[in-house]
């Protein structure tokens, strides 16, 4: 009788883990291994009951967040997406993972109009559901995104209006968004109602605190529609002091005064500790044409010598002077001013930078002379014997390669 117990015992505990096992399956076994991070296993498993999916949304889940993280894109967005068409606004975490996934695919293939059609779709779903949370604010700022480089991408067309409506659409879902304000501003302006482009311009000049390059479009496009007065700047500078000083920047350099011009700026390229970089911005967006380039080129160089545009701007001073009757003149202030900010300079790690500046200008080539070339290369050289580690340095050995390789006659 014993016996007999012990085996009934056995037999009823062997159906018990038959049964155990018999309750797992494709599906479970998927979302095991899709808890321990085992992406391909997880693909393998959920992929054989992904026939099920009508009656088990949370295969394609978990199948579109596994193919996600393979880098199957496009798989992945076609399971997330029947996933977050047909589940019920329910599992909060769910749907915020899945769209979180959707909205980085969309983003990352530029799929803009997809990830418009689901985020509309489900700002519409969790209206007034309290339970989502801040899932609202993970549609809203990926429809502001999406709106906005639609928006660019028509404005880059000229296509100014419909450009406006877009970029209004990303603006009705966050108001606050000065970048946003910016593209509007920008898209009446270009559109000649000026009036309304007006009024956004002095919202941003007034707003934003952050970004400089949003406050010099600004300050550009205002000063272009109309001429700021010094009330207004005086007003300005009470409520968002680095937007006056740009404002007044611009100003100045319309009215070829450099020195204030530069004085203005100063500022705010200490307050947002841009090293020159909003200065190069603002002489960016005015035409070399329409100001003494060279001059301004000039000053920024004494003001900014350790920037990192100043190959370029040193380039555009020799090659607006050639051939004028001033270019020695200019060739010479260069010279001694790059000269005086080496001797003056007091950060060791900045000085193959201007020792390569004044090699630039030194051994300027515009008709190619194979001794003027090797004259820059000699100084190069030395430049690499002082300092062997710096960054400068790689680059300048990459550049004599390419002379020798290019302009030394074997």
């Amino acid at each position: 009788m014993v016996m007999e117990r012990r085996i009934v015992r056995f037999a009823l505990l062997a159906m018990f883990c038959f049964y155990l096992a018999a309750e797992g399956g494709p599906f479970e076994d998927g979302v095991k291994f899709f808890n321990e991070k085992n992406y391909p296993k997880a693909i393998e498993e959920l992929q054989k009951v992904s026939d099920d999916r009508n009656t088990n949304l949370l295969i394609s889940y978990y199948l579109g967040i596994s193919l996600y993280y393979q880098k199957n894109n496009k798989e992945s967005s076609s399971n997330l997406k029947y996933y977050l068409l047909n589940v019920p606004p329910e599992d909060v975490q769910k749907i915020r993972d899945a769209l979180t996934v959707f909205f980085t695919i969309q983003r990352t293939e530029r799929a803009w109009e997809e990830l418009v059609q689901m985020g509309n779709l489900y700002a519409e779903k969790i209206a007034g559901r309290k339970s989502f949370g801040n899932l609202g604010s993970l549609i809203e700022n990926n429809l502001v995104s999406a709106y906005s480089t639609l928006g660019g991408q028509s404005f880059s067309r000229s296509e100014y209006k419909e450009a406006k409506e877009l970029y209004l659409k990303a603006l009705s879902l966050n108001p606050q968004n000065t970048g946003v304000i910016e593209r509007v501003a920008a898209c009446d302006y270009s559109l000649g109602l000026y009036d309304e482009a007006v009024k956004n311009f002095i919202v941003l000049l007034e707003s934003e605190s952050k970004n400089w390059r949003l406050l010099t479009s600004g300050a550009y496009f205002l000063n272009e529609i109309r001429k700021p007065d010094d009330d207004f700047i005086a007003g300005l500078a009470g409520k968002n002091p680095p937007a006056s000083g740009i404002l007044s920047g611009y100003r100045y350099f319309k009215k070829g005064d450099y020195e204030k011009a530069f004085a203005a700026v100063k500022k705010p390229e200490e307050d947002y500790k841009a090293g020159g970089e909003i200065v190069y911005e603002m002489i960016g967006r005015m035409k070399e044409s329409s100001i003494d380039a060279v001059r301004v080129y000039l000053f920024f160089i004494r003001e900014y010598p350790l920037s990192t545009r100043n190959e370029y701007v040193v380039s555009r001073i020799l090659v607006l002077s050639r051939g004028g009757r001033n270019e020695s003149q200019t060739r010479a202030e260069l010279t001694g001013l790059i000269k005086r900010k080496i001797q003056e300079c007091t950060a060791a790690e900045k000085l193959p930078g201007l020792e390569k500046l004044l090699a630039i200008v030194e051994f300027d080539n515009p008709g190619e002379s194979e001794e003027l070339y090797r004259g820059r290369l000699a100084a190069f050289a030395e430049i690499v014997r002082k300092y062997p580690e710096s960054d400068t340095t790689r680059n300048i050995m990459f550049e004599m390669a390419r002379i020798h390789a290019d302009r030394i006659a074997p």
